[in-house]
């Protein structure tokens, strides 16, 4: 007789083993790009500055070892400034051949968000994007999972 836990139980251990051997195989691919901003806009910005919910949005030009490389574009939602002032931030970069789409939490010193898809040769890309910033940007370095 079939019974359905134990066929699922052998599902759910050959997925298990077959994911484990893809993570022990993955690797990552790298790449640092210099972001530096060419527009920005406030939106619900309160007089004494940035209240929960104003909105930033910005592009920035992107280039790799001094040449330019693409752009991104970004809307921030303010979330608060205790204990650290922090937005909630969804980004897309326009690389050649395809787009990378980040999200996370970011902060006025550096700051990691998750890379969680894109476009072209970035189709289903996953991992994060380390974020340094400089007088003029960021320094941005993808650590994206192959």
């Amino acid at each position: 007789m079939f019974k359905p836990t134990v066929a699922a139980a052998v599902v759910l251990a050959v997925g298990c083993v077959a994911y484990g051997a893809q993570a022990a195989t993955s690797t990552h691919r790298t790449m640092r790009i210099v972001a530096t901003q060419h527009d920005f806009h406030e939106i619900g910005v309160g007089k004494k500055g940035p209240v929960p919910g104003s909105l930033f949005v910005f592009s920035e030009r992107l280039a790799q070892s001094g040449k330019a490389t693409g752009s991104d574009h970004i809307v921030c939602t303010f979330t608060g400034s205790w204990p650290v002032e922090t937005d909630f931030c969804r980004a897309m970069f326009t690389l050649p051949g395809g787009t990378i789409v980040a999200e996370g939490a970011s902060a006025r010193g550096p700051f990691t968000v998750a890379i969680t898809g894109g476009t072209g040769r970035y189709a289903g890309a996953r991992g994060v994007v380390h974020a340094t910033p400089t007088k003029n940007g960021e320094t941005l370095d993808f650590v994206i999972d192959a």
